[in-house]
């Protein structure tokens, strides 16, 4: 059972950012738990940025139905390139700002690891994160979704009953 916790990200990852039991956690399992974070945090700006562009070709869509004269005459083969072109133009802004995304999170994670001293056990970890909202963005963000996972599921339950038998 224990081995199950251990090689659970997600609650290694929960620990990580919980700084009253981040002490509990190896340098192995510490660098597991930045590694999934940063994932998240991929998966995270990812999904905020599908809303945008999302968002942005309805914008688009509205745009150029309104002006359906002007499109009867934009079926061409240069506007075609055109277009190809603004396509290329925007995933590589994407794909340079997600670099510059994971390199800020990877930053403030090792910030956190070296800068955040333990905490007493009875202190809310919800409150904490709270209270760094304004500051450490990224990191709330991070943590109020890794915090958030349910403890009422089965499987979680299992867990939480083997976590007994490790602290005692």
């Amino acid at each position: 059972r224990e081995q199950k916790l251990i090689n659970n990200d997600i609650l290694l990852s929960a620990v990580y950012l919980d700084p009253r039991y981040k002490v509990l956690l190896s340098n192995t399992q510490l660098e597991r738990a930045k590694i999934h974070l940063k994932h998240l945090w991929a998966k995270i700006i990812s999904l905020n940025r599908n809303d945008n562009s999302i968002n942005e070709s309805n914008k688009n869509f509205n745009r150029s139905s309104s002006n359906s004269c002007e499109t009867a005459s934009t079926h061409d083969e240069f506007e075609n390139l055109l277009k190809l072109k603004e396509r290329q133009q925007n995933l590589t802004k994407t794909y340079s700002s997600r670099e510059s995304d994971l390199y800020r999170i990877e930053t403030e994670l090792e910030r956190y690891n070296i800068e955040q001293k333990r905490f007493n056990r009875k202190i809310n970890v919800l409150q904490f994160w709270n209270e760094k909202k304004q500051n450490q963005s990224e990191l709330y963000k991070l943590a109020t979704t890794v915090l958030a996972v349910s403890a009422t599921q089965v499987s979680v339950e299992r867990l939480f009953s083997g976590l007994k038998f490790i602290l005692s």
